[in-house]
């Protein structure tokens, strides 16, 4: 039983090795990866454009009952996204996701206009505003993923 027991710990001990070779092999070529390129200026927008899909997803389930508090959350919402699109260096990705946050802006437009008259709601200007959020958030993902190709 023994010589088998050694087996396996010389192979995990050897898979253990491979993957830190690899790892450290990765980690040297991020060193390498351009600043100003798609992959990075994507990687940069991905937790803080997660953040938000799932923010104005809540402040959209809450514009019934409560919608300055859903103005208020997507108003965060936009100025965080701005602040990560700021922060990108490569132009093209920086239009694109741009887009997504003056859409945002357009959306918490939308919604106050619903706080300030609920009497007299404009649900097109409403739903216009959020397709208008989704397509622009689906042409940056669609260029980021090419930037993968």
């Amino acid at each position: 039983m023994a010589p088998i027991r050694r087996t396996a710990a010389r192979r995990t001990t050897t898979a253990l090795l491979a993957i830190g070779a690899l790892s450290t092999a990765l980690l040297a070529g991020c060193s390498a990866i351009d600043p100003n390129g798609k992959p990075q200026a994507c990687l940069s927008l991905k937790d803080p454009a997660q953040k938000a899909v799932t923010d104005v997803s809540e402040a959209l389930q809450g514009i019934t009952t409560d919608p300055q508090a859903a103005a208020d959350q997507v108003r965060t919402t936009k100025d965080d996204l701005q602040k990560a699109v700021d922060k990108v260096k490569n132009d093209e990705v920086k239009a694109s996701s741009q887009k997504v946050v003056d859409a945002l802006g357009d959306l918490e437009t939308a919604i106050d206009d619903r706080v300030a008259n609920p009497a007299n709601l404009d649900t097109s200007a409403l739903t216009d505003a959020g397709t208008s959020v989704q397509t622009t958030a689906k042409d940056l993902v669609d260029l980021c993923a090419s930037s993968l190709n």
